[in-house]
Order: C-alpha cells, then sequence, then structure tokens
C-alpha cells in the first residue's frame, strides 16, 4: 500500500481528486447582461452540467414533461400492452380488419369451416359433426350452412355449446356423390 493510501485511509477520504478546470467547478453563471453586483442573483446551469446520474430515482414527474413531448420513437417496441390501453379506446375504424359486432358489452365468437362430404350409393341423407375449435358459451349461437353444389340442399340438426350437426339431403335426379360443406357460426363467447 503507497503512501497516499495509507493516508487517505486513516483520514477516510479519497487518496487524490480529480479537479476539473474552473468552468467545470463553477455550474452556475450569471447571464451577460447582468449587473456586476447582482451577478450572483442569477444562477444559470452550464449546458451539459446535469446528466442522468444526477438525477435522483422518480425525481421527473408527469408535471415537469412538457406537453406532447413524448413521441412514438420514444417508445420501444411492444411497450403498448393490453393493461395499458384504456376501455373502449380502440374502436373498429382503428383495426385494419372489420370486426364481429354485437351487442355491446359481450364477447363475440366467430367459427367458419369447409368440410368435404360423401354419400354412400345407397344413402339420401348424411349427417355431419362439425366439432368447434373454441366452444360458445351455450347453443343459442347462428349457424349458417350451404353446400358447393345445387344438388345438395343442407341445414342444421342440432346445436350443443361444443359441435354441431348439419343434415345434407341429396336431391332427386342429382347423381352427384360427393361435395363440400361450407359453414359460418357466430355467437356469444
Amino acid at each position: 500500500m503507497n503512501k497516499a493510501r495509507r493516508i487517505a485511509a486513516r483520514s477516510s477520504r479519497r487518496p487524490y481528486r480529480h479537479h476539473a478546470g474552473p468552468a467545470k467547478q463553477r455550474r452556475f453563471r450569471a447571464p451577460a447582461d447582468a449587473e456586476p453586483g447582482r451577478r450572483r442573483m442569477y444562477a444559470r446551469l452550464y449546458e451539459d452540467t446535469v446528466n442522468a446520474s444526477h438525477l435522483q430515482h422518480r425525481s421527473v414527474r408527469s408535471e415537469a414533461i412538457e406537453n406532447y413531448a413524448v413521441h412514438s420513437i420514444h417508445l420501444s417496441p411492444e411497450s403498448i400492452t393490453t393493461s395499458k390501453i384504456a376501455l373502449a379506446s380502440v374502436e373498429p375504424e382503428h383495426l385494419s380488419f372489420n370486426p364481429v359486432q354485437g351487442a355491446a358489452g359481450k364477447p363475440l365468437l366467430q367459427q367458419f369451416g369447409c368440410m368435404d362430404f360423401a354419400f354412400p350409393a345407397d344413402e339420401e341423407v348424411l349427417e355431419i359433426a362439425i366439432p368447434f375449435e373454441k366452444r360458445y358459451a351455450d347453443n343459442e349461437y347462428t349457424l349458417i350452412c350451404s353446400s358447393s353444389s345445387p344438388g345438395f340442399h343442407a341445414w342444421v340438426l342440432s346445436r350443443e355449446a361444443g359441435q354441431a350437426v348439419v343434415g345434407v339431403r341429396r336431391l332427386e335426379g342429382s347423381g352427384e356423390e360427393k361435395g363440400l360443406l361450407h359453414w359460418i357460426a357466430v355467437g356469444w363467447s
């Protein structure tokens, strides 16, 4: 241990201090047009004398930030989450897609799909089960179904929260055996 450090250890001072030039030691300056006797009354900070290390934690509050001072460039990616968005602040005109709209305050669920079907040679009616990816709140949802061909007729036989059963009839005189069933279901989730 050198002599300077031993002396500093006894007096609990740093062994050597860095002294900046006179401009750095004087953190305040008076305006150039101030009277010589009143120069001490005016105190202005030199530029670049206060930086982030001089600020205490939580010392800058919202009232210190000028209106319209925060821009989109100041926001980090993915910084705005669901918890930061006020209720009813996002309206359909803000969306890039057209959402399904229903009664206010009730969450809607829309599902759709397409299924192949084939009739056996001796059958005239088929029952096709449509399983849903997400369950509805109850069986009070709207289900619309149709066939890809005019030789078939489709209708709803039953509805449950997790699936629906659709009937498909082959019309008389139609020689078609295969087709596509298209469906859309909309209801409360």
